[in-house]
């Protein structure tokens, strides 16, 4: 049986966010319920570099 489209997205996405958990750290993105749930915040670290003008 064929993947659906939200399967295959679902799956895109989940390989898009481990690339950056290995660039950046584990901790740098995550599911948004999840990291709500953990009380977590967006590293300084990251913030800084995302404020950095380009």
């Amino acid at each position: 049986m064929p993947a659906s489209g939200a399967t295959v997205l679902h799956a895109d996405l989940d390989a898009s966010m481990d690339a950056i958990r290995t660039r950046f750290g584990g901790d740098t993105v995550g599911y948004l319920p999840v990291v709500l749930r953990d009380g977590g915040a967006v590293p300084d670290e990251f913030r800084e570099l995302a404020e950095h003008g380009l």
